[in-house]
Parts: structure tokens; sequence; C-alpha cells
């Protein structure tokens, strides 16, 4: 269902509203140039078939895309078959796949003669697949970033822990003094004892 929807968004996308035609006589003798434009070409049974390989694909696994991605390298490549090896590589889910469906896709995408909405999904799916290198781009970043806060972190409490441990023989030294001088016996010999000499 999400598919019959993405292909009526590309056929509305393609089409445009005529201008009136006292506007086009105007404008014909002020711009020439609109005669020489060439017509949106709308493809159905192409975009139905570039469609369904992009689902195909989706059901497969990574080893699988990889299989059929390695027959398709062997040999020069139509536009169809470029463009199912730019959906084949957008399945292998890591960083690599993803760069090379991007590039492929947007070299469809820029093809003069390939029709507007086959351009128009090549388009989408370039930038889907920018997104993930995007996204994975940040993830690493972040998984760093926590890296560096663990690292961080840890350093923190050690010296909390040693700022602890100091207090805590400063606190027993302080006891300790202040037991000696609490005892009768506390003369000469036990300040020498307290004080090292």
């Amino acid at each position: 269902m999400k598919y019959v929807a993405l292909i009526t968004a590309l056929l509305l996308g393609g089409c445009q509203m005529l201008e009136p035609v006292d506007s086009l006589l105007y404008s014909v003798k002020s711009e020439p140039a609109i005669a020489s434009r060439q017509p949106e070409v709308i493809d159905l049974d192409q975009l139905v078939l570039w469609v369904q390989t992009a689902h195909a694909s989706t059901q497969l696994s990574p080893a699988q895309a990889l299989e059929r991605i390695s027959e398709l390298e062997t040999r020069k490549m139509s536009r169809y078959e470029r463009f199912r090896y730019a959906a084949l590589n957008q399945q292998l889910n890591d960083r690599t796949g993803w760069i090379r469906a991007r590039d492929t896709l947007r070299d469809l995408a820029q093809e003069r003669t390939l029709p507007v909405n086959l351009q128009q999904l090549a388009t989408l799916m370039q930038q889907h697949n920018q997104a993930m290198i995007n996204a994975e781009a940040r993830r690493h970043q972040m998984a760093h970033e926590l890296d560096e806060a663990q690292v961080a972190q840890q350093a923190l409490e050690q010296k909390i822990q040693a700022l602890t441990n100091l207090e805590q023989q400063i606190s027993n030294r302080k006891e300790l003094v202040s037991d000696i001088e609490l005892t009768p016996e506390s003369g000469p010999e036990a300040r020498d004892v307290v004080t090292g000499d």
C-alpha cells in the first residue's frame, strides 16, 4: 500500500498546471525558448518495475544482496540494472553500501533522458541513503563522545576516591594525636612517637 502512495506522489509531482492559451501566445512572442522545451515524460510501467525491484531487494538478507551485487558487477549495466545495483547496495545496511547506492542513484537522477518520475524515485532513494550515512556518522560520533565521557567520569571518580582516602587518613591521624594527648602517659616520649622525632 505504501508503494501505491509513493507512485501516486511521484506521478502528481511530475504533473504541471497548463498556462492559459492567452498567456502562451504572449510568451511565445517574447520568449522563444519555451517552444524548445522538452515535455516531461512519465513512464508508469518502468516506475512500477523499479518500485517492485526496490521492494524485492528489501526482502533479501545482506548476504543474498551481496551475492546479487557481485553478479551485476561483472558486466556493463543498463539504467535498470544500475538502479537494482543501488537498491541491493542499500540492503547491505552498512556505510559502504549506502555510499555506493547514493552515488549510483545520484548519477541516475542526473540523467536527462531518464523519465521524470524515475528521476524523482532515484532522488528520493538517494536522499534516503544520504540520511543513513549521516545517521551512521552521528552514531559513531555519539559513541566516541560517550566513551570520552566515561573515561572522564572514571578519572573523576578516582580523584574523588583519592580525596576521600586522604581525608580519612587525615582524620585517622587527628584521632591518633588526640588520643595520645588525652592519655596520662603523654609525656615527652609519647610526643616523640606522634611527631616521629
